[in-house]
């Protein structure tokens, strides 16, 4: 089951039925007919119903599947799509975890020279963060690879040192200091070397730009992830249920996938029936069809 889009994902059920006649075998089975959907599917009574949304159509596919080399078997594949409510997992971990980043931006409305203020709210802020992702890691599923709420939550978290390490390197450039108390430029006597400090505008436009840029992360890392939530509940719609009812291809296409398993039993039929000859009789004169030899017939009649 891929989970690289969880938590707005879609699942794909499958079971498979086999017949143990291959394909190189005496009697080969195949199985015939067109595929299509069958809505048959009892939604209703699911009883993940809280955690999932089943698509009422269930797909009919014949396949084939080999096991060994030299041995194919057919296969009848009947699968059914269902969809992850995400709404549990975005008000539990991807909105606590956005808003953690607003608390953490506010550090840059704290002047540039108080950078005990700074750093107690952007540290405090990522340290509640961290505490938080650890409480809430038990609904996340355990894979090897990133999964859509983990790219959220790693956009967050470089959201979050960035702040804290602008706090620290503006604070150290800022011209905070008297100018009279620095060397002599020996290339322009009577200066200081000023250069060694930016001035407090030129910071505070480099403070501006870093709020600009993390607030941008922001926004696009909420605007990805909500158009993924987006899409899926589009998908949603166009699965409605009230719209198949509606549907008269559903009928149409019912049968079509019943087709195979009616074909399936005929074909059983003709194995079993396999070395039998077929008998018919001729009509007899009034027109119906003879029903041939019984068991009467044959017994042996006394001679007058």
């Amino acid at each position: 089951m891929p989970l690289s889009q969880f938590p707005v994902d879609i699942q794909s059920l499958t079971i498979g039925l086999s017949v143990a006649c291959a394909e190189e075998g005496i009697v080969p089975v195949e199985f015939t007919g067109t595929t299509s959907n069958v809505r048959f599917v009892d939604v209703d009574n699911f009883v993940l119903s809280s955690e999932w949304i089943v698509n009422p159509n269930l797909s009919l596919e014949a396949r084939r599947f080999t096991p060994m080399q030299g041995r194919t078997y057919p296969c009848l594949a009947l699968s059914v799509h269902v969809y992850r409510r995400p709404f549990f997992y975005l008000l539990n971990i991807a909105v606590p975890t956005s808003l953690f980043c607003v608390l953490a931006v506010m550090q840059f409305y704290i002047p540039l020279t108080k950078i005990d203020a700074r750093l107690t709210v952007s540290v405090l802020t990522f340290v509640a963060a961290t505490v938080y992702m650890n409480t809430t890691k038990s609904l996340t599923p355990a894979v090897s690879y990133m999964t859509e709420i983990d790219m959220f939550n790693f956009v967050c978290l470089i959201i979050r040192v960035i702040v804290i390490l602008e706090a620290g390197i503006v604070y150290l450039l800022v011209d905070d200091v008297d100018l009279t108390s620095l060397e002599e430029d020996p290339n322009y006597p009577g200066e200081a070397l000023a250069w060694e400090h930016w001035d407090h505008d030129t910071a505070t436009l480099v403070d501006r730009i870093c709020l600009g840029t993390t607030a941008l992360m922001w926004v696009l890392a909420n605007f990805c992830f909500g158009y993924r939530w987006y899409s899926l509940c589009k998908t949603h719609s166009d699965f409605d249920t009230n719209e198949l009812e509606q549907n008269s291809q559903a009928s149409s296409n019912y049968l079509q996938a019943v087709s195979p398993m009616n074909e399936l039993r005929t074909g059983s039929r003709r194995v079993r029936g396999l070395g039998r000859s077929k008998r018919t009789q001729p009509s007899s004169p009034t027109g119906q069809q003879g029903l041939g030899p019984t068991r009467d017939s044959n017994r042996a009649r006394p001679v007058a």
